[in-house]
């Protein structure tokens, strides 16, 4: 099982409300990359953004892609 599957999963028993979004792990950064479909998807992983910077999962930022929207950055606390 590849890392980006565990973090999947991970993703789908935390966060289930999330609907799909797209992942892209850069190990290198240690960055995750959540690609929304929506901007009301964007809007609903923005207000995790407490929980998402608390969680210790070897991740050291998140960023949250949708088109013709600015990226926002969460960064491990």
């Amino acid at each position: 099982m590849s890392y980006i599957h565990l973090i999947c999963q991970f993703w789908a028993h935390r966060f289930p409300f999330w609907g799909i979004c797209q992942l892209q792990f850069d190990p290198k950064q240690k960055t995750l990359y959540f690609y929304c479909q929506t901007p009301a998807k964007r809007t609903t992983i923005s207000k995790d953004a407490d929980a998402i910077a608390n969680l210790d999962i070897g991740i050291e930022q998140f960023v949250v892609v949708q088109q013709g929207y600015p990226d926002i950055v969460i960064q491990k606390r």
